[in-house]
This record gives structure tokens, sequence and C-alpha cells, in this order.
């Protein structure tokens, strides 16, 4: 009789033979491809003689006691270890210059301005390039991105329309390309985070600050200029990091080619007309 995987819910088993039946159940997962057995691990209790699985899909571990272990023949349940989701990401961070300031003077109109730039302007550049809104502060946002080249396109996009005198605020933004840890909540952890964040708070207001990670990728492959700012020892991060500027005044270029292309004119160019 085929034994389920509940069977990990079991604290002991009642004999040797269920024991045995359970064995056999496990060496059929192993043949299959779904569980394996591993060496006792360092950070475990263990015993001689244990036997010591893993479940593939979940990465549960469980441990078999030896038939002779004085606590009997039982499959003892490891603890779960809670499996750690990684990969690389650009994320791009962004914020309000001197929101404080600005609610402090005129917090409902602050308010409401903010809340506009992220419903017509953020969002729909974000669905644009393909972005993923992480979560919104009181006065920013967090976004992450298949490609730094996308993560650029979408800050500079931003910081033209916002120039362009689509809103009266001014945003900060830091992009960064790096591992991330993906919380069971869908949050984005890590120095991959981490850094955009440090980097968007020292950029100048209107401005974007790339790490060297996104400026390598993207070097010679957007119609954009940058500055180099040297390193730059960020709150919180061991190691310095290396931080481009994209040029003022550059975001026009890349926004124009980034745009839809012109409309029609009212009226056919003059080889186009027909003849009388």
């Amino acid at each position: 009789m085929a034994v389920s995987w509940e069977w990990k819910k079991i604290d002991f088993f009642g004999s040797l033979r269920e024991r045995d039946s359970f064995l056999s159940w496990m060496r059929g997962q192993i043949a299959s491809g779904i569980s394996e057995e591993i060496e006792p691990p360092s950070d475990e209790p263990s015993e001689h003689g244990d036997l010591w699985f893993r479940h593939i899909p979940t990465g549960s571990l469980w441990r078999l006691l030896p038939s002779d272990s004085t606590h009997g023949p039982g499959f003892w349940p490891a603890l779960d270890k809670p499996r750690v989701q990684r990969r690389l990401a650009a994320i791009l961070a962004a914020d309000v210059v001197g929101y404080s300031a600005l609610m402090e003077h005129d917090e409902e109109a602050t308010y409401a301005e903010f809340e506009r730039l992220k419903r017509e302007l953020i969002e729909p550049g974000l669905s644009r390039h393909e972005g993923r809104l992480i979560k919104t502060t009181g006065d920013g946002a967090l976004a992450e991105f298949a490609s730094p080249s996308a993560a650029v396109r979408c800050a500079a996009e931003m910081q033209e329309s916002i120039a362009s005198g689509r809103s009266s605020l001014k945003l900060r933004i830091g992009v960064n390309l790096g591992e991330i840890i993906v919380g069971q909540d869908g949050e984005l952890y890590g120095d991959g985070t981490n850094i955009a964040v440090r980097l968007e708070g020292i950029a100048d207001p209107g401005g974007i600050l790339i790490s060297e990670k996104v400026y390598s990728e993207v070097e010679g492959k957007l119609e954009v200029g940058f500055e180099d700012r040297g390193e730059q020892q960020l709150k919180n991060i061991s190691k310095p990091v290396r931080a481009y500027a994209v040029r003022a005044g550059t975001y026009s270029a890349l926004s124009e080619r980034l745009s839809a292309a012109p409309p029609l004119p009212d009226k056919p160019s003059p080889c186009c007309r027909s003849r009388t």
C-alpha cells in the first residue's frame, strides 16, 4: 500500500514493520527524485545510525532514528528550514525631495499631489517598463525590474515628466542591480534593495544615481550621459559602492526615443497629394 507524505506527522512507529514500510516508501521517493538521503546536518542533533532525508520541493528535513534507539523505532521530524528564495533583480527606489517640509507647509495639498503622482506617473511608468511595485511609503516607492536597462529607462521617463511640469514635486531616484531575498509576503530584502535606497538618499534633487553594477550593464545601451561620482560609503553597507549620476539634461533624448511615433499630419505631404 502506498504511503502518503502525511507519514511525516507520525512521531513514532508502532512497530519495526511500520518503520520498514516507511523506509521502503522513502526509497521510492528517492528513486523518483522527490526526496534524497543526506548527511546529518551539523546544526541538528544526531546519533550514530541516524538516517536523514530532505524533501526536495519544500526543503524539509526528516530524521529516521536507528531501530535500537532509546527513543524507540521512531520517525523524528527535524525542524523545518524555511526556504530562502533569492534572485537577481534591478531595484528602483524613489523618494520625494523635502517631503516633511512640504507636509508641514500644506499637508493636504502635498499628500494629494503625491497620490496623483503615483497614480498618473509612477504606476503607469512601471507598467510600461514591466516593473513591479513592491511597496509605497508616505513619500516614496520601491520597484523591481527584470533588467537594469528597464529600470533606468523608467527612472529617466519619470524625471523627464516631472521636469516638464507634470508635478510640482521633485524625486530622487536610486537604482541598483543585486541579489535580493524574496519574503513570503512578497517584500524584498538584502543589500540589493538596501543599496538602491541608500543611493536614492544621496542622489541630487530631480536626479538619478545608479550603482556601478547598473552602469556596467547599461553604459553604451542608452542614449544618456553619466557622471562618475566615485566610491560612496553608504549607511549600513560595509563596502563602498561606486556610483554614477545620469547627467542632467540627458533625460529628454532618452524620453523621445521611448515615446510613441509622432502623429500623422492633418494634411498629406506635397509628395503624397494626388495630381490633377
